[in-house]
């Protein structure tokens, strides 16, 4: 019998999937609603390729700055 990983609920193969929780019909919807059905694909594209520069960019961005913060501090601290 399968265990609900979620609610801990024991059901049988029949089901297909939990009956407290329903913990796929859950994912679904929630993965409907994190994509807007009005944008197009080239949109969405563009909007990815921009979520990436941005963490390819800041990532860095921020170790330097911590890099340059603890520099500062050593050189003011002597």
């Amino acid at each position: 019998m399968p265990f609900c990983k979620s609610c801990g609920t024991l059901y049988t193969k029949s089901l297909g999937v939990c009956p407290k929780c329903n913990a796929e019909q859950k994912m679904e919807e929630q993965n409907l609603e994190a994509t807007p059905a009005d944008e197009s694909p080239a949109e969405a594209k563009r909007h990815t390729r921009r979520r990436w520069l941005a963490i390819l960019l800041g990532i860095p961005a921020l170790i330097v700055f911590i890099y340059l913060m603890g520099l500062f501090m050593k050189v003011f601290q002597a």
